[in-house]
This record gives C-alpha cells, structure tokens and sequence, in this order.
C-alpha cells in the first residue's frame, strides 16, 4: 500500500472507530530500499492493533 493509501485507511479508522489488525510478515525480506513505515508507526489515534 502507498503512503497515501495508508494514512486514508488510517482516517477512515479514526472517524469509523473502527480497529484495523496489522500483520507486517513480509517487511524484513525486503533486499533493498527500506520498508515502508507499519500502520501502527503511523497511527497517532491508536486504531492499529
């Protein structure tokens, strides 16, 4: 997911009250480049679980 896409997912979170439950499995078998930020870095209104 883009960055834009998730701080929209991240929105939506906020003003549905709603949960989203984060699973970053694949980020450290990246090869280069780092990996994008996790939704929980992200998230300053702590909808990520």
């Amino acid at each position: 997911m883009s960055l834009s896409q998730r701080l929209a997912l991240l929105e939506w979170a906020r003003e549905a009250h709603a949960w989203i439950v984060e699973d970053d499995y694949d980020s450290e078998y990246r090869f280069s480049g780092r990996p994008p930020e996790v939704l929980q870095g992200l998230d300053n209104a702590r909808r990520v679980i």
